[in-house]
């Protein structure tokens, strides 16, 4: 192992064959350092069901494929008990993780920023923990693109004092697609202020070991990848801007990574720059839908005692105080329909339950149409009002993906495992 500090970027479902593309054509120079890097082919598991990003993320940090972790949902972090390679290293030396999407919590790092999905609590400053506090808000904010006076203090947290020309840039696009509602380009300065946020504590802290977790392409590209001018297909007129979303966020992402480069020199940093899976396009784009309020809307049906924890767009968590409400639950979330004059269809899907007093679900409502009504036995309730539309979705995961490092490594012919890169990277 050599004694340059490691920085792992989780650059998450990053499509770098279509990154490529656009390297070739525009002055994305930053972008191409990446590519200029030493690179390894990844791959992940072959079952669809499995090919989510907090699993293999998961396989990652421990060092196992899905078949023996059987870590299947985000946040599920928490209730398992597997050793992975971070908290290993942070025995020995001072680590810190931002936002690593499913990676549980542990005392021995400096710093602990939970990904936003998870509820487990930040470790580290007062800064820290209230960054990480707003970041949860404001993600589960976006669906409805609102922000609390709380929340705008965490993204002033996050922005800090803008140091030149390029931190101006990226806020006052930041302001501009909150007020116009781009989703594209807020996504994408949104990981530019994560990883400026990262970068300062990862410098004033000196870790060994930094990890920080970039989400916002991977948002892009499952809602507007048809968009892309390399991508064959198109999006209905409703929903098109009429220009290349993608472009948009790889602009804002090269001024990212320039900033990466230029604070993190090759002299002291080994720098890895890992996708987990990538996407590809669907042939048909579908719709995707989150409930405005969780608890008040399901509460109509569930005579229950419970919270619920939002997950990612469609995704949720029921948690029960009383655990033998756990069949009635299920039932429900197994029973229910949403419907319309025109069609009914199951209202839930990848139903689990993930504890004695836990249920995982995914509202599957995919279309475009209105008065629509959620129906269960002989309860219904009208969704026209208790719905944020989140997108199109344009792009479904592959299991294939990449890593990029300036470290010195061997060649490698196959595709490696996930599971088995952490040990390389640790290798180094």
């Amino acid at each position: 192992m050599n004694s340059k500090k490691k920085v792992i970027i989780q650059f998450n479902e990053s499509n770098f064959n279509l990154i490529n593309k656009y390297c070739d054509k525009f002055q994305l120079s930053n972008l191409k350092k990446i590519l200029d890097l030493n690179e390894i082919k990844t791959s992940s598991e072959e079952v669809y069901e499995y090919l989510e990003p907090w699993i293999q993320w998961y396989s990652f940090y421990t060092g196992m494929p899905y078949k023996e972790h059987k870590t299947f949902n985000l946040g599920d972090c928490l209730k398992k008990n597997h050793t992975n390679f971070v908290e290993k290293y942070a025995h020995i030396k001072k680590v810190s993780a931002f936002s690593s999407m499913n990676l549980k919590p542990s005392c021995k790092y400096v710093t602990y920023i939970p990904d936003p999905w998870t509820e487990a609590s930040a470790k580290g400053s007062f800064v820290d923990r209230l960054v990480s506090t707003n970041l949860r808000n404001i993600i589960n904010e976006n669906a409805s693109l609102s922000l609390s006076p709380l929340s705008l203090l965490g993204i002033l947290l996050l922005i800090g004092f803008p140091k030149n020309l390029t931190d101006l840039k990226v806020v006052f696009r930041s302001f501009r697609s909150f007020l116009n509602k781009d989703r594209s380009v807020l996504a994408s300065c949104f990981d530019y202020f994560i990883t400026k946020f990262s970068l300062k504590r990862i410098k004033y802290q000196q870790t060994d070991l930094s990890l920080f977790f970039l989400n916002g392409l991977a948002h892009v590209q499952h809602h507007y990848f048809l968009e892309s001018e390399f991508v064959e297909g198109e999006n209905p007129k409703w929903y098109s801007s009429g220009k290349d979303e993608v472009l948009s966020a790889l602009k804002i992402y090269d001024s990212t990574f320039k900033k990466i480069f230029n604070e993190l020199s090759a002299d002291e940093y080994e720098i890895w720059i890992i996708t987990g899976l990538t996407q590809d396009s669907y042939d048909e784009p579908f719709c995707y839908w989150r409930f405005k309020d969780h608890k008040n809307l399901l509460s109509k049906f569930l005579d229950k005692d419970f919270e619920v924890i939002p997950r990612m767009t469609r995704d949720f968590e029921i948690k029960l105080k009383n655990k033998k409400d756990m069949e009635s639950v299920k039932k429900f979330l197994e029973d229910s329909i949403v419907k319309n004059f025109h069609y009914s269809q199951k209202a839930f899907e990848n139903i689990n339950i993930t504890s004695e007093s836990t249920i995982f679900a995914s509202f599957s409502y995919n279309k475009n149409y209105d008065d629509v009504k959620l129906v269960y036995k002989n309860i219904e309730h009208n969704l026209d009002d208790n719905l944020n539309f989140i997108a199109l979705k344009n792009a479904g995961h592959v299991q294939y993906g990449w890593a990029f490092t300036n470290a010195k490594i061997k060649k490698y012919d196959k595709k490696v495992p996930i599971w088995e890169l952490s040990k390389i990277i640790m290798d180094t």
